[in-house]
């Protein structure tokens, strides 16, 4: 849940496959807002509070217009392809880096460069 109130805050696409009704139904208030507080405090590259990830998250399974709710896998994918259609990675990508971590910025955008240069059949270097 912590994971997908970021994405949210950050306007990014959410595809829930068969399963928007599960977590809308999740207990644990406590446990989340604790979970909210220990990645705030861990991960400050991103300026939030509490009360915006959870307003975040409330949106997501109302009105957020960046989610997509498929029941099949391959309906999941076949909407995950789709986005990748409007990805420009020549450009950097909206990774911040990790804490502690100067240089991982760096090799992640590398990696998603070799990733996305990949053909079927080769070998990710």
């Amino acid at each position: 849940m912590v994971e997908l109130a970021y994405a949210a805050l950050k306007n990014r696409p959410i595809i829930f496959c068969d399963s928007v009704d599960t977590l809308r139904d999740q207990q644990g208030e406590v446990q989340l807002k604790s979970k909210l507080n220990e990645a705030i405090a861990g991960y400050p590259l991103i300026a939030t509070s509490q009360n915006q990830l959870i307003e975040a998250l409330i949106l997501t399974f109302t009105t957020y217009p960046q989610r997509a709710v498929v029941t099949l896998a391959k309906e999941a994918i076949t909407h995950a392809l789709r986005l990748t259609d409007c990805i420009d990675l020549s450009q950097n990508t909206n990774f911040l880096g990790l804490p502690g971590y100067p240089h991982f910025k760096t090799t992640f955008e590398q990696m998603v460069l070799a990733l996305s240069t990949l053909q079927p059949g080769t070998d990710f270097p």
